[in-house]
């Protein structure tokens, strides 16, 4: 079932072709890795070209965002296919909690409850971790930028350090409108309170989208700092 997307910015599957998200049998799931965690990724994305391409339409119109939707019956036939290429790697995804990366949008978390459900493992709610703040980054969490080999990465993470310190420091960063090339540079998250009830767990980590992996690793090295266990994890959408 490839992506269709109509003049309205509707979203819809297409048995024809798989272009833009492959979702076949055949082809999925692939596997990647962000830092220690060992990824699978359930749909590949595909570049094809066009104006709307890479599979992102997908997972706005899952989201909600930028104009984008999907009716209902997609989003079941997506789930139900999701479910099917779970169910062939379900063995290898032995965890003692399945948790969603901290998003500002509930798609995130409404796939990490359906893994849950289809998997047979434990959901939690990842409300011990939380982003960094300004200052938290400048104070203790950067690089200096003269250990950076690439001219252009180093000129690119200069020019946000320096962006940074004019602003406050209590502000939250948002990797999103962070440059591609740098976001691997930070470490956006961090435990925010006790993870006691979890230590020693083994976590699988949740994402919707593989752009460059910084949350999911962020989220792995925060809490295997804390002694938990978080080095497998799937995402909805593969990178590119």
């Amino acid at each position: 079932m490839g992506l269709n997307i109509d003049g309205k910015r509707f979203v819809a599957f297409d048995d024809s072709h798989q272009q833009r998200v492959d979702t076949s049998m055949e082809a999925n799931p692939t596997r990647g890795r962000a830092g220690h965690v060992d990824l699978r990724f359930v749909f590949r994305r595909n570049r094809t070209g066009d104006l709307d391409r890479d599979g992102n339409p997908l997972i706005y119109a899952m989201k909600g965002m930028n104009g984008y939707r999907i009716v209902p019956m997609y989003r079941r036939m997506f789930f139900r296919r999701a479910k099917e290429i779970i169910e062939t790697i379900s063995e290898d995804l032995v965890a003692d909690f399945v948790m969603p990366v901290p998003s500002s949008y509930g798609f995130c978390n409404e796939f990490s409850l359906l893994l849950s459900e289809w998997l047979g493992i434990q959901h939690i709610v990842p409300d011990f971790l939380g982003k960094r703040t300004i200052g938290g980054i400048l104070e203790n969490g950067i690089v200096e930028p003269q250990a950076i080999e690439n001219k252009r990465t180093r000129t690119l993470y200069a020019s946000q350090l320096a962006a940074w310190r004019k602003m406050d420091a209590d502000q939250h960063i948002a990797m999103k409108e962070l440059d591609p090339k740098i976001r691997p540079l930070f470490q956006p998250l961090e435990v925010m309170s006790d993870v006691s009830h979890i230590a020693g767990a083994n976590i699988l980590i949740v994402d919707d989208l593989m752009s460059t992996g910084t949350s999911i690793r962020s989220a792995s090295e925060a809490l295997r700092a804390r002694g938990v266990r978080a080095d497998k994890g799937v995402c909805f959408l593969s990178g590119l």
